[in-house]
């Protein structure tokens, strides 16, 4: 076998090697996201269901220095490295389930899960049309037109010159317990900080665990994640 030949095969099985090690692959991703760094340590990465992976890395700095050990969490050929302590306690976890029960009082099992699937669904539904609408306006809807703007113009604010026709939802969803979701717009108006929105579960009010527990934008990814 000629040597370009093997050396073509050692790269192609290096390559293979690494794509189908999802720590290494990790690790890269971590790589990738700081790029200017002399040198990166890892320790206690580990893998979890799904393929997920976890661990903290730090920087060794040109001159010997070393920045503190920061956690990563990598899904789904994605890293984040900068998780939440909640991110980090959901994700890197081999009971995910019971650790989402414990970080936000949501269960999910047979008796639940048709409903939360609903309601990660009319948030996803919310949030892209709360998000398209702050893209047209340069605003949320606020407290007085709520989430009833998503789906038809008032017309009686200029900011809404560049509303979409035809609004961004047909209708607006209710929770599966029938009550409509709960808006609250930013603090400040015009900032890019989320708004709250809510199931605010079986009973209607805030607060609660199991099916009485309130499911907000900061639970939709978990919920999108674990209800695949």
């Amino acid at each position: 076998m000629s040597k370009p030949l093997c050396l073509t095969l050692l790269t192609a099985a290096l390559m293979t090697g690494c794509a189908g090690n999802p720590v290494e692959t990790a690790q890269q991703a971590v790589a990738e996201q700081i790029p200017f760094s002399e040198e990166l340590q890892y320790r206690e990465v580990q893998r979890y269901p799904d393929r997920v992976v976890c661990g903290q890395y730090r920087v060794v700095q040109r001159w010997g220095d070393y920045s503190p050990y920061r956690h990563f969490v990598y899904r789904d050929g994605v890293v984040d490295e900068k998780p939440s302590g909640r991110d980090v306690a959901i994700y890197c976890s081999e009971n995910r389930l019971d650790s989402l029960y414990r970080e936000t009082g949501i269960r999910i099992d047979d008796e639940s899960r048709a409903h939360l699937v609903k309601v990660a669904r009319d948030l996803r539904a919310l949030h892209d049309a709360l998000e398209a609408f702050y893209v047209d306006t340069g605003m949320y809807p606020d407290a007085g037109h709520g989430l009833a703007i998503l789906v038809s113009n008032p017309h009686d604010d200029l900011r809404l010159r560049n509303y979409r026709e035809g609004g961004y939802l047909a209708t607006l969803p209710r929770d599966p317990w029938g009550q409509d979701y709960y808006y609250a717009p930013p603090e400040f108006a015009g900032s890019r900080q989320p708004p709250t929105l809510l199931s605010l579960g079986a009973d209607g009010r805030q607060g609660g665990l199991d099916a009485n527990t309130d499911i907000g934008l900061e639970h939709l990814h978990y919920l999108e994640y674990l209800l695949d």
